[in-house]
């Protein structure tokens, strides 16, 4: 597995982007939009909206969420921030929003990446700032939350295996054992396929959130069982991993893969004729709707016709959908 090795950091160096301190670099420019460039029609520069991401080196949030939470802010005539930590630390990510909290802003936009977020949005919440999650989910007091609905997508991925297959042979799923999200996922997945009884599930493996140790996984799996028909994954990782594995095995176009997101890497896979499809998420929408409801919230633009009637506006969850990738339209993602 040494070439594929090399192959997946080769990839992730293509992704990797250098971050100093513990706000996030600046992403780079999106293409230019006639609603983007119109000047916002007030200058609301004093109301802060802070972004606490799990990572603020990572290319998927950078690609994705930081540049549409950025053009948002400029859209609206507010500031914004982003902070999180440099690398994924739940804990880190939790001080990192107490630290927010004392800027008193107009509202934070939190991704809920684990159970360690809940008291410090219940801080949040009782000292009166709006709190969003966003992507992840916690029990907590949280005003509303915007991400995917998990189990739809693994219910998905189980649905491009299966067809891909012709519902029978033998599958494998790889995820990060434990992940909140991804547990969701595997549920979904699982009750797709157990509507076909020639579709095997030879095990579930945790790659750790590791792009290496999923390629090892591939090749291990393939060893076990020569006669795998696909696998399928969880995790912009993952994706990384699985694809230089495949080709080295000379498995391309042998068996069904899919994974989720859709970086560079990913689509070429695609393109290539190693990946059956990709699981978009819209990760786009997740800071868009997040950062709106803080907006709508925190100016009362939602009235409730009664005079002392206070109700939280914000809608409780949104699920922003997910979009399947794959040859019939990957060169509009491709380009």
């Amino acid at each position: 597995m040494k070439k594929a090795l090399a192959v997946i950091l080769a990839l992730m160096m293509v992704l990797a982007l250098a971050a100093c301190g513990s706000e996030a670099a600046a992403p780079a420019a999106a293409p230019a939009a006639s609603s983007g460039d119109a000047a916002p029609a007030q200058d609301l520069s004093d109301q802060v909206y802070i972004l606490c991401s799990t990572s603020v080196n990572d290319a998927l949030y950078l690609n994705h969420d930081f540049r549409t939470f950025e053009e948002w802010g400029k859209r609206m005539g507010v500031t914004t921030k982003i902070i999180g930590p440099t690398e994924y630390d739940d804990v880190k990510l939790a001080d990192i929003v107490e630290e927010a909290i004392a800027q008193k802003p107009a509202g934070l936009l939190v991704n809920g990446v684990s159970d360690v977020l809940a008291a410090v949005v219940n801080k949040a919440i009782a000292e009166g700032i709006n709190t969003v999650l966003y992507d992840g989910d916690v029990e907590c007091d949280r005003l509303g939350w915007v991400g995917t609905d998990w189990y739809n997508l693994g219910w998905q991925e189980g649905k491009v295996i299966c067809d891909a297959i012709n519902g029978k042979g033998k599958v494998a799923f790889i995820n990060i054992v434990g992940n909140p999200n991804m547990e969701l996922g595997r549920e979904g997945f699982e009750a797709y396929i157990a509507r076909y009884p020639d579709v095997e599930l030879v095990g579930v493996y945790d790659y750790e959130g590791n792009a290496e140790k999923s390629a090892e996984i591939i090749a291990s799996v393939y060893s076990a069982y020569p006669d795998i028909a696909g696998f399928a994954a969880l995790g912009y990782p993952a994706g990384l991993g699985m694809g230089p594995a495949i080709n080295e095995l000379g498995l391309a176009g042998k068996v069904a893969v899919v994974t989720t997101d859709w970086e560079a890497p990913h689509l070429q896979f695609v393109k290539d004729g190693v990946y059956t499809a990709l699981l978009g998420q819209k990760r786009e929408d997740f800071t868009y709707y997040g950062a709106t409801m803080l907006f709508e919230a925190y100016n009362h633009h939602i009235t409730w016709g009664v005079d002392g009637v206070v109700l939280n506006s914000v809608p409780y969850a949104i699920d922003v959908g997910t979009i399947v990738i794959d040859s019939s339209n990957i060169d509009q993602f491709y380009r």
